[in-house]
């Protein structure tokens, strides 16, 4: 099919989708998966939609941006600043944590170590776009959110230094150590130094120009990081937080509803609809009734690793990054959403790498489920406890 086709046509699902979202009252990612997984059955689809030019490329380099300068835009700086300690410990311990807890049980039912470390990485870090979408719905306590909201923005950096190890085979603990706080403070610098030069702009700058440098610095920031081997998104992340600073502090009401950020609101909206509905897209449905059973069995692996990977690190750390509620450490765990992360991740691996098939098919399948059964937890949960 011819690219302009294939983009109108996904455009044209996605404006159909939202308006079922808003008269079925089912959460907008959920029904783009779905229709995007029943759209790329060839005996439902007349236009035989395939991904298998799908990379994880696209997921890093065009869709996470805009959603996570967004996302880090729209964060309060003030809350932000409360709950830096516990959000950088679950970005950055949080994720391994979880990835060896993860391998170690899959490993326990006879899953071979490389594909049961692989899956676990990648399926580790929690994904911004769809704790976001499910966060909107149920309103928790603004330091709750940011803290969930902040450790999806900042765990990616983790999750790639893990997953480049693994595609290669290599692993040094020293190394991945190295490679993740590299990767941290390399991106950061290039958004705090963005951001500083972004801020002189602005304030001389029309708010048509304000939009335009936005946009410019956004991907700006991402290319300049990867380019470095740095963390393209803990740059856009810190670029986001720095600018939204500014806007706070010095254009209250533009921070709200100005001309940017109504901007970044429809690109923030148009990028979630594509991720997820190429996520749907990449989805074998053949492939995830074959693995069923196993990926039933990785979901909940996921879950428990999850649960652990909070509670080994909020509770004995308490007295360095503050004490957290039990409640709030639950319904942390329960908001660790899988989404485009993972689905950026699993498709990065090598063409050569081993059981990739299987363990494409058990990561979609494991999205798939986080979407549909891991927020009705998290809705049902935090519907029943006082946050």
């Amino acid at each position: 099919m011819d690219l302009e086709v294939t983009v109108l046509l996904v455009l044209f699902v996605c404006s159909i989708t939202s308006i079922l979202s808003d008269r079925l009252k089912i959460s907008y990612s959920k029904l783009l998966v779905i229709i995007g997984a029943i759209i790329s059955i060839p005996e439902f689809s007349p236009f035989h939609l395939r991904t298998g030019a799908l990379t994880g490329g696209i997921f890093l380099s065009i869709i996470l941006p805009p959603l996570v300068f967004q996302a880090a835009l729209s964060i309060d700086y003030e809350t932000f600043k409360k709950v830096t300690k516990p959000v950088l410990l679950l970005a950055i311990g949080g994720v391994a944590v979880l990835a060896v807890v993860c391998t170690l049980i899959l490993m326990a039912v006879g899953i071979p170590f490389v594909e049961a470390l692989a899956f676990g990485v990648i399926i580790s870090p929690t994904d911004a776009v769809a704790v976001l979408d499910t966060l909107k719905q149920l309103k928790p306590p603004k330091q709750l959110a940011t803290i969930i909201e902040g450790e999806a923005l900042f765990n990616d950096a983790t999750a790639l230094a893990l997953v480049s190890g693994v595609a290669a085979l290599s692993l040094n603990p020293v190394t991945y150590a190295t490679d993740t706080v590299t990767k941290f403070v390399g991106g950061a610098v290039v958004g705090l130094v963005l951001g500083y030069l972004a801020n002189k702009l602005m304030p001389v700058s029309g708010k048509d120009t304000r939009v335009m440098i936005s946009i410019s610095i956004a991907y700006g920031s991402f290319l300049l990081a990867e380019t470095f081997h740095f963390s393209g998104i803990v740059a856009v992340a810190i670029l986001g937080l720095y600018v939204g600073r500014y806007f706070q502090k010095t254009r209250g009401e533009e921070a709200q509803k100005g001309a940017m950020m109504s901007f970044w609101d429809v690109a923030a909206f148009l990028a979630n609809s594509v991720a997820f509905i190429l996520i749907g897209l990449a989805l074998d449905p053949v492939e995830i009734v074959n693995h069923g059973p196993l990926i039933i069995f990785c979901f909940a692996a996921m879950l428990v690793a999850r649960y652990v990977s909070v509670k080994a690190l909020l509770v004995p750390l308490s007295r360095v990054v503050g004490s957290v509620p039990r409640s709030w450490r639950n319904v942390t765990s329960l908001a660790g959403i899988r989404g485009a992360v993972s689905a950026a991740l699993v498709l990065s691996l090598p063409p050569n790498f081993p059981y990739k098939s299987e363990i494409l098919a058990i990561t979609f399948g494991v999205i798939l489920l986080s979407l549909l059964v891991q927020t009705k937890l998290l809705s049902h949960y935090a519907g029943r406890v006082t946050l």
